[in-house]
């Protein structure tokens, strides 16, 4: 059976709202106006055309000081894998394609004239997210060893030469890969990995802290503490407390 839609609504921000997260995926699509979004450290403005995309439990905050309104669609967990779409995970600001912007204004203007009944809110986000998934760039082919090997064992103590050698290309060359391909360093990429994989630890397991820094890849529990409030703006003993 099918996972319902959690929330499809239209939605303006005024002033800065505090870290949060949900347990559900979350897409903000702004309809007017724009919106300064910070999720899981990465921050980016969004204007119409398109969209933020925050996954269960990764932290996100917003704000906005002009007149603005977002079609915000909160989703279950289970619904962006069915939907083919679970790739929209791997970053979270997109630019939205021509077909998927038609599909956003038809979905608001059906919600101000009386909104939509729940197959048709099911029917319509599965298509939008189908829309955007098919428009999404593929990692370079030389990068793919690399980032399944990386994303299989987060925690392994990875070096630039490592990295370099299953990417094989020189350190340098593959911090221009990097940057063209995921917009980031191969050390903030792989740093944003282990703190998700300490995010997901914290969340669905009693392990301690200090085991979850060691398996996780930092050197001791001060290491992985500093490293995790600096993203998260809270301790990883704070956010399991939130979490549970």
């Amino acid at each position: 059976m099918e996972t319902p839609l959690l929330d499809l609504t239209i939605r303006s921000y005024s002033t800065h709202h505090a870290t949060h997260h949900h347990r559900f995926n979350q897409l903000v699509i702004p309809i007017k106006g724009s919106l300064l979004l910070e999720v899981d450290g990465h921050e980016a403005r969004l204007a119409v055309g398109q969209t933020a995309v925050v996954a269960p439990g990764v932290p996100h905050t917003q704000a906005a000081s002009l007149t603005n309104r977002s079609l915000i669609l909160d989703i279950s967990p289970e619904s962006l894998p069915q939907s083919g779409a679970e790739r929209l995970l791997d970053r979270p600001f997109h630019s939205l394609p021509v077909a998927t912007c038609k599909l956003v204004d038809f979905m608001v203007l059906s919600l101000n004239q009386g909104g939509l009944s729940a197959e048709s809110r099911q029917w319509w986000t599965r298509l939008l997210l189908e829309t955007m998934a098919q428009t999404l760039p593929v990692p370079a082919s030389r990068l793919l060893p690399l980032l399944h090997a990386v994303e299989q064992n987060p925690g392994y103590p990875w070096s630039m030469s490592r990295m370099a050698a299953l990417a094989t290309v020189s350190a340098s060359h593959l911090h221009v890969l990097f940057r063209r391909e995921m917009n980031c360093t191969p050390l903030q990429w792989l740093s944003g990995l282990r703190l998700k994989q300490a995010c997901d630890l914290l969340h669905g397991t009693a392990l301690p802290v200090n085991e979850i820094a060691y398996r996780c890849g930092y050197a001791d529990q001060s290491a992985f503490t500093r490293a995790f409030t600096r993203r998260y703006h809270q301790t990883p003993s704070a956010y399991r407390q939130l979490t549970q």
